[in-house]
């Protein structure tokens, strides 16, 4: 296979991050590979991405407001008038990690040119533009800056490290041995012991911000005051007690900072500080304990790396990798004179979860039918069209986002490929390890009978380019396991990588059929499939006590300005995971939204799923909102999985209810009517 010249602009770039890529450029000229890099002799990092004027709609006074924006890794800061050292408190900061952005058409107020942003914790907000050039040029920026974060970075980097170990590349070494900070973000021990979401947060005491006068030093403050600090991704931001998390009192960019302990003698311990070698800002601040001093500093270091600049490095890297590992994909029916729009797989980032926020199968995307409706999956599991109301058939015909065409299990066919069924119409696919099956487990000899949607009996080759795809399933698998780690529930699967619903002894894929255990796998953290049945055979053998029947009392707290404060007790046993545990707890607590704390790192919806409440050592939560006291709730309970399972199941009906209304009702954000055939 052979890859154009790649032309990256260097200049911009870090020492390290050219270091990288020269590490990588080595790599690729030993498989024959070349790319053009542009090194320049001076390094600098750019400040920002994107700055201008825009209208903001008002929340409260519902008004438009001209602001200043700054579009800066993955924030969108908003200030008065233009300043040209964005020292000065911003009005807003804004953080795009997985937001989603669409243009809008003229309203009541007939303005044009206007675009909505909607952040990941569901904050919607609505920007005018002077023109539609304008308009067009912040909402592809924003595009790319929804992606730098901490998340991605690790991504990507876990993904570039499975690439390279699946080629034999000797890029996946060379990235272990790098003292680079970007090789932290593949560093198994460190995905293992962070959640995705990275950075930290929690209460520190501080002077607050100290901003360097003309002769360059710093007009230090004395009183020392506690405010909650969030670090998210390359930004520190500060509130003040009972702030409401959107409304930062101070941020301070961390690209260029460097933090140092102070180890001089005070009467305020495990002070640290942050100093800005570009902005011209620092700030001291002090941990409650050692341990917690340790862990900010590595989150600053780490923070102060989740750039633009290394974010479009790792993405150029994947590409690269990409175009050697996996298969290109097949055309689009929409496609320029039938060439294919994407000569790459893309990037996990944003094929990891359907339009209703549920996990998809390795190499699985969002189907769409012909007119870009989407299919929604039924809590049962089931596809349906939502224009009908019917199941989904399986050779009813399906298309990515993009208009690509997908096989009966919703995976992106390689050229000259397509779907694939069995005499019965059962969906064939391909799994991991090359080998065909149906979605019951059964194996298919690749020599057996293939027919396509219409019926008609396919050649052998046909059938052998279905199986390009398996690499691209085995690499996202793997990429899965890693980032999953240790702490968390063994993944039960089929063998096309697709993971069963678990009820005791019952295993229930996706299509909602009751299948049987000599078909199931699980997944190990290295992201190979190990026979279901045989694992439970060495468990029995070994008499291992069953998960429920382990049991573990857990504390629960909330900190806040004062310290840590005790809500009470709950008892978990060794299969409960976090999202068990919090629906136990929440009708007894007094805070409508809270999120789960791993060493000061909030977790996501999704870890909870996975990650197991007996490996905690104690529970830390937070509110959405900041209190000035933390509700004082007392509890002592047991999950009860019965009661547990019912909400559980009222919940996903309810919600799969309310999204189809927004689809149907044409709310939902992803543009629909699209005519893909076209």
């Amino acid at each position: 296979m052979s890859i154009p010249t790649l032309n990256i602009r260097a200049e911009k770039l870090t020492d390290n991050s050219k270091a990288k890529l020269e590490a990588l450029q080595a790599d690729l000229s030993k498989l024959g590979l070349e790319s053009s890099v542009a090194l320049s002799s001076q390094s600098s990092i750019p400040t920002f991405q994107r700055q201008g004027y825009l209208e903001k709609l008002g929340h409260t006074r519902h008004k438009w407001f001209k602001r200043f924006f700054v579009l800066r890794d993955g924030f969108l800061l908003s200030y008065n008038l233009a300043k040209s050292d964005f020292t000065t408190e911003p009005r807003s900061a804004i953080h795009l990690g997985n937001c989603k952005v669409s243009c809008c058409s003229p309203g009541s107020n007939d303005r044009e040119n206007c675009f909505s942003v909607l952040t990941e914790t569901g904050d919607q907000f609505l920007f005018c533009a002077t023109s539609e050039v304008e308009r067009k040029a912040w909402v592809d920026d924003i595009m790319i800056a929804r992606g730098v974060t901490h998340a991605s970075m690790v991504k990507l980097a876990v993904e570039n490290q499975c690439l390279a170990d699946e080629k034999g590349l000797a890029g996946g070494n060379s990235r272990e041995q790098s003292t680079d900070t970007l090789a932290i973000f593949s560093n198994p021990v460190y995905v293992q012991e962070t959640p995705l979401t990275g950075g930290m947060e929690g209460w520190l005491s501080t002077t607050g911000f100290n901003v360097a006068n003309d002769s360059g030093s710093f007009v230090k403050k004395t009183t020392w005051k506690r405010n909650y600090f969030m670090l998210r991704d390359s930004h520190l931001l500060m509130f003040h007690a009972g702030d409401i998390l959107s409304k930062p009192r101070g941020v301070m960019y961390l690209v260029g900072t460097n933090c140092e302990l102070l180890d001089d003698e005070s009467d305020t311990p495990f002070r640290f500080s942050v100093r800005s070698k570009t902005c011209g800002d620092m700030i001291e601040l002090a941990a409650s304990s050692h341990k917690s001093m340790m862990r900010w500093k590595q989150a600053l270091t780490v923070g102060s790396r989740v750039t633009y600049p290394d974010y479009r490095l790792l993405e150029k890297e994947r590409q690269l990798l990409a175009a050697v590992v996996l298969t290109p994909r097949a055309p689009t029916p929409r496609g320029p004179g039938g060439k294919p729009e994407i000569t790459t797989a893309p990037s996990v980032l944003d094929e990891e979860v359907d339009i209703q926020g549920n996990p998809l199968p390795p190499g699985a995307v969002q189907p769409y039918d012909a007119n870009g409706v989407p299919y929604l999956r039924r809590p049962d599991g089931m596809l349906v069209d939502i224009n009908s109301g019917s199941v989904l058939a399986a050779n009813a015909p399906r298309f990515s986002a993009d208009g690509e065409p997908l096989d009966g299990f919703n995976r992106p066919l390689p050229p000259n490929a397509v779907a694939m069924f069995n005499a019965d119409g059962k969906a064939i696919g391909v799994g991991p390890d090359g080998m065909h099956y149906t979605p019951d487990g059964e194996h298919v000899k690749s020599n057996d009978d293939h027919f396509d949607a219409d019926g008609k009996k396919l050649d052998s080759d046909t059938i052998r380019a279905a199986d390009d795809v398996a690499p691209t399933i085995k690499v996202a698998m793997t990429v899965r396991a890693k980032l999953k780690g240790e702490d968390t529930t063994n993944e039960v699967v089929d063998p096309l990588g697709r993971a069963f619903q678990v009820s005791g002894n019952t295993l229930t894929n996706q299509e909602g059929e009751v299948v049987a255990p000599s078909s199931a796998r699980r997944v190990d953290v290295g992201g190979q499939m190990v026979s279901y049945e045989e694992v439970k055979k060495q468990e029995e053998a070994a008499k291992a006590p069953k998960p429920e029947e382990v049991t573990k009392s857990l504390n629960v707290k909330m900190e806040n300005q004062e310290g840590e404060v005790d809500l009470g007790t709950v008892e978990v046993n060794g299969a409960q995971t976090l999202a068990n545990v919090r629906s136990s707890i929440a009708s007894s607590l007094d805070v409508p939204e809270f999120v789960f704390l791993l060493n000061g790192v909030p977790l996501t919806k999704l870890e909870e799923k996975t990650r197991l409440a007996i490996k905690m050592d104690e529970l830390v939560i937070r509110g959405q909102e900041l209190k000035q006291e933390a509700p004082e709730v007392k509890f002592t309970t047991k999950v009860a999985s019965m009661i547990r399972e019912q909400d559980h199941k009222h919940q996903e009906e309810s919600d799969f209810m309310d999204i189809m209304a927004k689809v149907k009702s044409g709310g939902f954000l992803r543009s629909v009517g699209r005519d893909l055939t076209k």
